[in-house]
């Protein structure tokens, strides 16, 4: 039997592909939005700014928290509303996940770290410098006290789906006969 996973944020880059290959490996997929137009038999409504949960957390084996906000920037000049959704609501959806004993798999950051070294390994000491980097590492440390062997973080690095913006900018050059002008001076391994 097909196990029932949960993807908080399916309509984010990460959620919406990691949907597409949970589902093409038969696994019973189900995700939130806070898109109410979006509503269907496999996607519920939750929106982690206003975090009522209307639908029974028990039927799901796992749960993967893919939803935050992402920017920085406005991490930076919305910190107080910033910190509410991305660390003190996100804790109150992992800790009703955990009361149900469902699986947490939470999408944190390289943003805990520096950046002042080239890579890091899960013992680094994280140094965050920005308020996202904060937020992602107050979660961080409060699965680690709190929730011991029940959940996972998961320390994305730069995020390349068919959905990011250069990618998207590249395809539409190629539609339409351009030079595709690529980046010389910068080197990922997402």
């Amino acid at each position: 039997m097909a196990k029932n996973i949960l993807i908080i944020g399916v309509d984010s880059q990460i959620g919406s592909s990691l949907q597409k290959t949970l589902k093409y490996n038969n696994f019973n997929v189900f995700g939130t939005t806070r898109k109410k137009e979006r509503v269907n038999s496999k996607t519920l409504f939750f929106d982690l700014a206003n975090p009522k949960i209307d639908f029974n957390l028990s039927q799901f084996e796992t749960v993967v928290i893919c939803a935050s906000i992402t920017e920085i920037q406005k991490c930076e000049q919305e910190a107080e509303k910033c910190e509410r959704i991305n660390v003190n609501n996100t804790i109150r959806l992992i800790d009703s996940c955990a009361a149900q004993n469902c699986f947490i798999i939470f999408l944190s950051s390289n943003a805990v770290f520096d950046g002042c070294q080239p890579f890091y390994n899960k013992d680094a000491k994280p140094n965050p410098k920005s308020n996202y980097g904060r937020f992602k590492l107050a979660v961080e440390l409060y699965i680690q006290k709190n929730i011991n062997f029940s959940a996972c973080v998961l320390r994305i690095t730069k995020v390349i789906t068919d959905k990011s913006h250069f990618i998207e900018q590249w395809n539409q050059e190629c539609i339409e006969g351009k030079e595709i002008v690529v980046f010389t001076n910068r080197f990922l391994s997402p």
